[in-house]
């Protein structure tokens, strides 16, 4: 139940960011977090995972300074831990897009397009143009 409740919770928070309601600190204040309060646990390292595989090129994009110093942390908190399949497959993903190398296939490039025609009819419902943030008041 936790667990599903953060996967939750971290979706709901990457939905923001892709929105443009808030800045790239936010992903990455995250990731930040999971790496430095929480064990290497499969949950933090599938919530990490999570966030590279959602937002990664966005963030990539927006802070590639960032993505270094996230990268660095996560190869280092994994060589720490046991290596399974899947921390050592997180900490490929991760250098890949740290060095812009990107593995998008036809269809991925077509759901981005999908992507971008509902954000498009999202922020057009909630009357906000692409380029404006929401605020707090």
């Amino acid at each position: 139940e936790n667990e599903r409740a953060a996967r939750h919770h971290t979706m709901f928070l990457l939905n923001l960011y892709m929105l443009g309601a808030v800045d790239c600190s936010l992903p990455f204040s995250t990731i930040r977090h999971l790496l430095t309060h929480a064990d290497t646990s499969d949950l933090s390292l599938s919530l990490i995972a999570l966030i590279i595989s959602r937002v990664g090129q966005s963030l990539q994009r927006d802070d590639p300074g960032s993505l270094k110093e996230i990268a660095k942390a996560v190869k280092a908190k994994v060589d720490a831990s046991n290596k399974c399949f899947r921390h050592r497959f997180l900490v490929e993903q991760i250098t890949e897009l740290k060095h812009g190398k990107t593995r998008r296939t036809r269809l991925m490039k077509a759901d981005s397009g999908v992507f971008d025609a509902v954000l498009g009819r999202v922020t057009e419902c909630l009357g906000m143009s692409a380029r404006r943030a929401l605020t707090v008041d």
